[in-house]
């Protein structure tokens, strides 16, 4: 309970105060397909933004406020960058990828749900 509490403490923090611009300036590397990006890159962002999805959709089941900073990968550029990303994982047969990047498409759309249906 501590544990999650502390959790969920560091998102809410995190959320407000880091992810808008953290995510902005890492999509923008990705729009510009920057050399500083590492082959990883794009996995580890899909995994924050399922993970962060994930934890806001909790948050406003439990009477927290919707959606917020986590607007800034609900845009039509994220959901193009995961289908891509989808296609391209699936044609080099990177499998583990691609099921990171179905999940954050998958919690991307039950996150635009729940915001829809309140």
């Amino acid at each position: 309970p501590r544990a999650a509490a502390a959790l969920d403490g560091f998102c809410a923090r995190f959320v407000a105060d880091a992810y808008g611009p953290v995510m902005k300036s890492l999509k923008d590397e990705f729009r510009r397909d920057s050399q500083r990006l590492e082959e990883g890159d794009r996995v580890v962002f899909f995994r924050i933004v399922r993970f962060f999805a994930a934890w806001q959709r909790a948050s406003t089941r439990a009477g927290q406020p919707s959606a917020g900073q986590i607007v800034f990968t609900l845009d039509l550029f994220t959901f193009n960058l995961v289908l891509q990303s989808c296609e391209q994982y699936l044609e080099r047969k990177r499998y583990a990828d691609l099921a990171v990047a179905a999940a954050a498409y998958v919690e991307m759309l039950h996150l635009l749900y729940v915001m829809a249906a309140s």
